[in-house]
């Protein structure tokens, strides 16, 4: 079964959605302003995925990511709860009037990209091809080595460098999930370089009790699977659906609960991890056992209970608490927008470049962390962002501009998946910087972000690939464009 990644919404299902959705709200006793509201962000978040192509260009692949899991998600599960929309929200309908602000920004952004990228990414023909499996081989073993080697390295230095845009992994999952589709024609995906990429993921993020990068493998691989239309089998269907149940029923509240005695000496947490991965049915019991004694109404929340997993699923509540703080007189200015840029500057060149993390300010500003925590990572959507900074200036004039900009020079750069694998990187990015990442982590994929690309690009597709040629001792080869046909190419979808 092949799993149809679209790359625009048909208008009839769209419409039915919504007003399925408007109807769901109106029974569940939500205020008809506020299912206006949601009908016309809906509404915005299709415009704009069309415009942009779909899923397959990384600025539809933001859109997407960013309408389902600031709001869209979150607003269907208060319907099957029973709860109103705009229950527990301190502000809700100018929340929602800057979310479709925002997202009708992203949609203009969209439109005016689509008519002036160029119609095959400036990439694209830096092809793979036979090259596609050293190119994934040698991704694999540089990044390996890169997070081992600068795991300790201080800012400033040639291995912080290098740790900013190491996504080699994550390329080396894309580019060997891509050639065994390409090469079977969508019957096979995995290979020994994704099981090892997903393993590496799996097994720093056990250790680092980072959820992210528990699912990253996972996540990356299936991006690449769906996107290049991979023959997904009905008992592997079955089989990833239970493993996927596992693995948020126990390592997301192992995740959430170890991370309170996370010391950030690796040896330390090591020993940690184990003990906790030792007896994972009693981690998730003293997870429960903390999370029922737990008092949400002090903080930000859209449901009326915690709800695990689920409570990941959204941003509306701490944005909507940002923007409440907001219209009580707490505007921000726009210093993170203009620091963020600066961070283009390499640390070498500014040897005092202060490290920027102005989600946990926000934070602090709304008590949800006291001054003292430097390890919670506190986030916050790049609507609740650009309110934040410079209230409706912020969202109707500067976070247009700078989604404008990430979604043209990446697209321009990448083109779509389905004529060369580049994009699947940025694609398989957004789907976390775009729903919480603020403006900074756009401006970060804008600058820092095209420069790993690039990077990676030119490594995977000349040096990497003759590395390990030397070692292996097969030769350069040759190394030809990236032209899907009908034996290499997979599936058209």
């Amino acid at each position: 079964m092949r799993v149809p990644v679209p790359d625009r919404f048909a208008a009839k299902p769209a419409l039915l959605f919504i007003a399925a959705l408007f109807a769901a709200q109106l029974l569940v006793g939500t205020d008809l302003l506020f299912c206006v509201l949601t009908a016309a962000y809906v509404g915005l978040f299709v415009l704009g995925f069309n415009a942009a192509g779909g899923l397959l260009y990384p600025s539809g692949a933001f859109i997407f990511f960013n309408g389902t899991l600031t709001a869209i998600f979150g607003l269907v599960f208060k319907c099957f709860l029973g709860e109103p929309g705009e229950k527990f929200l301190l502000s809700p309908v100018t929340s929602m009037l800057a979310y479709c602000g925002g997202m009708g920004g992203m949609a203009l952004a969209a439109f005016l990209t689509a008519r002036l990228r160029p119609k095959r990414g400036l990439l694209a023909h830096i092809g793979s091809g036979e090259m596609m499996k050293r190119s994934a081989i040698g991704c694999l073993f540089f990044g390996i080595f890169v997070g081992i080697t600068t795991n300790s390295a201080g800012e400033g230095t040639i291995g912080s460098a290098f740790r900013q845009v190491n996504h080699f992994i994550q390329m080396a999952i894309l580019l060997a999930t891509a050639y065994e589709i390409y090469r079977s024609n969508g019957e096979r995906s995995t290979n020994w370089i994704v099981w090892a990429g997903g393993a590496w993921y799996l097994g720093t993020g056990l250790i680092t009790f980072g959820k992210e990068g528990m699912f990253l493998g996972t996540l990356t691989w299936a991006v690449a699977a769906v996107a290049l239309g991979y023959d997904f089998k009905v008992k592997q269907l079955f089989f990833m659906g239970i493993g996927g149940f596992l693995l948020v029923y126990y390592l997301v509240p192992y995740s959430q609960y170890v991370r309170n005695y996370k010391t950030g000496v690796r040896s330390q947490d090591l020993q940690i991890a184990l003990h906790y991965l030792g007896d994972l049915g009693e981690t998730r019991r003293l997870f429960i056992e903390q999370d029922e004694t737990h008092d949400i109404t002090g903080e930000p929340h859209l449901f009326g209970k915690p709800e695990g997993f689920f409570d990941r699923m959204n941003m509306l509540a701490f944005d909507d608490a940002l923007i409440h703080y907001t219209d009580d007189g707490y505007v921000y200015g726009i210093l993170p927008t203009l620091e963020s840029y600066a961070n283009i500057v390499p640390h070498f060149l500014w040897p005092s470049k202060p490290s920027f993390a102005y989600g946990n300010d926000f934070g602090r500003e709304l008590g949800v962390i006291t001054e003292d925590d430097t390890s919670t990572g506190i986030s916050f959507s790049p609507t609740g962002d650009a309110y934040h900074e410079a209230t409706w200036f912020g969202v109707l004039g500067i976070w247009p501009v700078i989604a404008f900009l990430f979604f043209f020079f990446t697209d321009s750069l990448t083109g779509s998946a389905r004529k060369a694998p580049w994009a699947l990187l940025p694609i398989s990015l957004v789907s976390h910087t775009a729903p919480e990442g603020l403006m900074q982590g756009t401006i970060f994929l804008t600058t820092y972000g095209i420069v790993s690309l690039v990077v990676i690009v030119l490594f995977s597709r000349y040096l990497l690939p003759a590395i390990i040629a030397v070692f292996t001792g097969t030769g350069r080869g040759r190394l030809g464009t990236f032209t899907p046909t009908a034996s290499s190419a997979g599936p058209a979808t």
